[in-house]
């Protein structure tokens, strides 16, 4: 929450409860503690605790507002999305997903290549199966291959020039 977002908040808490006094130093004691939560998250709490029959009449504590719930940063920390990748449409967290989809993308060019130039048909599973190291190793092979195909076109070729993996990881 923005320090003005901390202000209106702690004005309509006053409006609920007229004995909620708001002072510089509330202000930035709340600042201080609400500056890592979400404006709208610390409003619902609110709404919860002005609706709730047993401690509504009461004016809510800082503590109260704030249980339960997670900061900005451990929210962050926590998004995980599902990606269906288009190549080969199995499903990856996004957090993996950049890593699966450069390889993913790397294997299909191989294959499709491979059968379009060469009429050479190439198990995407025997290559998937492959540890990284000798994936690019094999990828920088099929690179050799296609530079000195008289099928290629030289277009293609100048593309190709820019693919070679540089580094083979062990």
């Amino acid at each position: 929450m923005t320090r003005t977002e901390v202000r209106n908040f702690l004005t309509r808490i006053q409006s609920h409860y007229p004995e909620f006094i708001v002072d510089d130093f509330k202000l930035s004691e709340w600042y201080s503690e609400l500056k890592k939560y979400d404006a709208e998250d610390i409003n619902i709490k609110l709404e919860k605790h002005i609706g709730n029959e047993e401690y509504g009449r009461f004016a809510p504590k800082l503590f109260n507002l704030t249980k339960f719930l997670k900061t900005n940063e451990e929210r962050q920390q926590n998004i995980t999305w599902l990606l269906k990748c288009e190549k080969c449409g199995r499903i990856f967290k996004n957090t993996d997903y950049t890593s699966h989809y450069d390889i993913c993308v790397l294997i299909a060019t191989m294959v499709r290549d491979l059968k379009k130039y060469f009429n050479q048909d190439i198990s995407r599973e025997k290559l998937e199966e492959l540890s990284q190291a000798k994936l690019y190793e094999l990828y920088n092979k099929y690179v050799d291959k296609m530079l000195s195909s008289e099928f290629v076109s030289t277009d293609r070729k100048e593309i190709l020039k820019k693919c070679y993996i540089k580094e083979v990881l062990e």
